[in-house]
C-alpha cells in the first residue's frame, strides 16, 4: 500500500470537489437548494446524500485541513523531531509555502483584470447565482501584495479569490501545530509520552469544538498513531473490522450540508435540530473517520494510489488556488459566447471545455511558482535545522499547504 499515495490521490479527489462546488454554484443553483425549494428534478436530487458528495466542497475543505495536520506532523513523529528552533524554522518556512503561491494567484487576477478578461457578473445576472462578483474595479498590484503575505494569512481577507478563505485557517492552524511539537519535545522520552498525547489531543478537541481547527488536530492524530509502533500493529491487526466501518461513516458525517440536510437520516446526529454553522463540524469528523479508515484499508488505498488520481493530488493546491479566475474569466466568456439558447447546454459545454484550461493552468502555476516556493521552503527549514540543531538529521519534506499539508 502506498500510504502517502493514497493520502494524494484523495487530496486530488477533494480538489475536485471544490471545483465543482463553485461550476454548479454558478450555473446550477438549485443544486443547493433548500429542501422547500426542490423541484424533484436532477438538479434537485443532487442536493441530496449521496450526489451531494460530489459538490460539498465543505467536506473536502475539512479532508484538507486533517490531511495538513497528518503531513504537518509527519517529521516530527518519525523521530526526525529536532529541537525548538528548528521548529521555529518550520514555521518561517511554512509562512513562504502558503504566501508565494497565494501572492502569485492574486498577481493571476490582476493580470486577468487588466486584460478585461473577467465576465463573471454578466453570467450572475443571467443564472441569478448567490455568488459574488469580486472584481467590479482593478486592485492596486501593491494592494494585492500585501493582501498575499499579510491580510489572507492572518485576516481571513480573500477579496479577488473567495478560495482564499481557508488560507487564513490554514496558517493559524500551522503555527499552533508547531508550537504542539515544541510541547510534545519536553516529554518526549517520557514512558509514557505516546498517552500523555492522546489525553492532550482530548483535551485540544474539547476546547476548539467546534471550530474546524479540530480537524488539525484529529490529522495529528492520525499521524501519531501511524508512527506509534504498538498502536499501529493494534489498528492494523483489526482494519478489516472497523477501516470500512470508519469510512462508511466518514461518508455519511461528509454528506451533510447546511442546506435543508437536517431532517432524516441526519436527525440521528443533529438531534432533531438543525444549527447551520455545525456544517464543518460533522464534515470535519466525517473527514477524520474518511481519513483514518482510508489510511488503514489496503484495497481503497490502491484505488486512491492510481498514477492519475497521484498526478491530480500533486497539482491540487495550485488548482484549488487558480479555478475560480479560470471559472470567472474563461468559463464565463465560453458561457456568453456560445450561440446557443439552452442554458444547461451552454453550461454543460462551457464546464466541460474549462476543465482542460484549468489543469492546464494549475500545472503550469505549479511549475512556475508552487515547485520552486517549496525547494524555497525546504532550504529555510535546512538552514534552521545547519544552524541550531545539535546533530545533523534527515530534510524533511515541507509537502503541498491546505490540500497537501
Amino acid at each position: 500500500m502506498n500510504k502517502i499515495g493514497s493520502l494524494e490521490g484523495l487530496r486530488g479527489l477533494a480538489a475536485l470537489v471544490v471545483v465543482n462546488e463553485h461550476l454548479l454554484k454558478l450555473f446550477f443553483v438549485m443544486a443547493f437548494s433548500d429542501s422547500a425549494m426542490r423541484n424533484g428534478g436532477v438538479l434537485g436530487s443532487l442536493s441530496f446524500p449521496p450526489m451531494n458528495l460530489f459538490h460539498n466542497g465543505a467536506w473536502a475543505v475539512c479532508v484538507f485541513f486533517v490531511l495538513s495536520g497528518y503531513v504537518l506532523s509527519q517529521s516530527f513523529f518519525s523521530k526526525k523531531r529536532g529541537e525548538y528552533k528548528e521548529i521555529v524554522g518550520k514555521v518561517v518556512a511554512r509562512y513562504f509555502r502558503l504566501a508565494v503561491p497565494i501572492t502569485g494567484s492574486l498577481l493571476l487576477v490582476w493580470i486577468v483584470m487588466s486584460i478585461n478578461g473577467i465576465y463573471f457578473g454578466e453570467v450572475l445576472g443571467i443564472t441569478h447565482s448567490n455568488e459574488v462578483d469580486q472584481y467590479a474595479s482593478l486592485p492596486l498590484l501593491s494592494d494585492l501584495f500585501k493582501q498575499g503575505f499579510g491580510s489572507a494569512l492572518f485576516l481571513n481577507d480573500y477579496a479577488y479569490n473567495p478560495p482564499l478563505w481557508t488560507m487564513s485557517v490554514e496558517m493559524i492552524a500551522s503555527i499552533g501545530i508547531f508550537i504542539i511539537h515544541m510541547v510534545f519535545l519536553s516529554f518526549v522520552n517520557h514512558k509514557h509520552a505516546f498517552l500523555v498525547r492522546l489525553a492532550m489531543y482530548l483535551g485540544l478537541v474539547t476546547i476548539l469544538f467546534p471550530t474546524m481547527y479540530t480537524g488539525f488536530i484529529l490529522g495529528m492524530l492520525i499521524c501519531d498513531c501511524k508512527n506509534n509502533k504498538r498502536a499501529d500493529t493494534f489498528l492494523a491487526k483489526y482494519a478489516k473490522i472497523w477501516a470500512p466501518l470508519a469510512i462508511c461513516t466518514g461518508i455519511f458525517l461528509c454528506g451533510y450540508m447546511i442546506r435543508g440536510l437536517y431532517t432524516n437520516p441526519y436527525s440521528i446526529v443533529t438531534f432533531n435540530e438543525f444549527n447551520p454553522y455545525h456544517e464543518y463540524l460533522y464534515n470535519t469528523w466525517g473527514a477524520f473517520f474518511l481519513v483514518f479508515g482510508i489510511s488503514y484499508s489496503k484495497q481503497i488505498s490502491k484505488l486512491l494510489s492510481g498514477s492519475y488520481l497521484i498526478a491530480l493530488g500533486k497539482i491540487s493546491f495550485p488548482l484549488y488556488l487558480t479555478h475560480y479566475i479560470v471559472i470567472s474569466s474563461f468559463t464565463s466568456y465560453v458561457y456568453l459566447a456560445l450561440p446557443i439558447d439552452s442554458h444547461y447546454y451552454k453550461a454543460v459545454i462551457a464546464i466541460a471545455l474549462s476543465l482542460p484550461a484549468m489543469f492546464v493552468v494549475a500545472y503550469v502555476f505549479e511549475k512556475l511558482i508552487n515547485e520552486p516556493t517549496v525547494v524555497y521552503s525546504r532550504k529555510i527549514t535546512s538552514r534552521f535545522r545547519s544552524t541550531f540543531a545539535s546533530s545533523p538529521e534527515k530534510k524533511d519534506v515541507l509537502m503541498q499547504p491546505g490540500l497537501n499539508g
